[in-house]
């Protein structure tokens, strides 16, 4: 209790706090817990960056969970990709999600997007909501990202799976100083049975300027995402691209966790993005 009460006080007065898990030990990570404001929030954040000094570009990493979990053993699940991107010369900036006692009492700002709003489920204001209330976190995260003096703020990039890359869909909506979006598997688990998601999605794009890489595995619950909002992708000059890549893991479930587990397979072409978009 001693040292989680001197860790929060270190925190809350600006100090980073670094940890280092056996994990870390193991693969050589620079792991920090930091707080940000957003609003009258104090927003916890993952950040991990490269050995040696100066500024390194960043990337923005939008979990899709609500709070962060760990593994069996007390790990973190997303070292993974902190060493893809770390091993590149990259900051890993991983924010919260933290949830809200209200939400699904109002629609946000992104149903704007829709001309029906008269006739929303409860779960879609849940979704409107959340990608209202986590998109201002996210952003004030963003801004706190960049105005440190080891992060390069013209090179800066967004990454998020599942929800959190319809998130970050959303979020390229904004004028945020981020250069290039990558998404893996946006509203795969759902998409053929909830069109009010799918529909924001696909008018979402239609706004953004900035490059953007889709991504999914050939196994995933399906290629909608890809299908849809790549015919839109497709047209546009490069960077921006759809990939499907063969099938990662046994089903469905193991297929929408490419973004987390398989830097393995897309690190090199979604860095080559990344770079492409920082380059525009």
């Amino acid at each position: 209790m001693r040292l989680l009460f001197t860790t929060l006080i270190l925190v809350l007065i600006g100090v980073p706090v670094t940890t280092f898990g056996q994990d870390d030990i193991r693969i050589g990570l620079q792991m920090d817990n930091v707080f940000f404001r957003s609003g009258s929030n104090m927003v916890h954040a993952f950040v991990y960056r490269p050995q040696g000094k100066g500024t390194f570009p960043a990337i923005i990493y939008n979990q899709a969970t609500r709070e962060p979990y760990y593994t069996a053993d007390g790990l973190y699940p997303f070292e993974a990709i902190a060493k893809w991107a770390t091993s590149r010369g990259c900051v890993l900036f991983i924010p919260d999600r933290p949830g809200h006692e209200l939400l699904g009492k109002s629609l946000g700002e992104y149903a704007n997007l829709l001309e029906e709003k008269t006739n929303i489920s409860q779960t879609n204001r849940i979704f409107l909501e959340g990608f209202d209330l986590i998109g201002k976190d996210i952003l004030a995260g963003t801004k706190w990202l960049t105005n440190q003096s080891y992060v390069d703020a013209a090179r800066v990039g967004m990454v998020g799976h599942s929800t959190g890359a319809m998130q970050t869909l959303l979020l390229a909506t904004k004028d945020s100083g981020v250069r290039g979006y990558v998404l893996f598997s946006p509203g795969a688990k759902i998409w053929n049975d909830n069109a009010v998601i799918s529909k924001l999605l696909r008018k979402a794009l239609k706004k953004v300027d900035k490059p953007i890489l889709l991504i999914q595995a050939q196994n995933d619950f399906t290629l909608g995402p890809s299908q849809d909002l790549g015919s839109e992708l497709k047209d546009r000059p490069a960077p921006n691209a759809v990939r499907v890549y063969p099938p990662f893991g046994a089903n469905p479930t193991q297929a929408v966790m490419f973004g987390v587990h398989g830097s393995s397979v897309w690190g090199d072409d979604v860095m080559k993005f990344l770079e492409d978009s920082w380059k525009q």
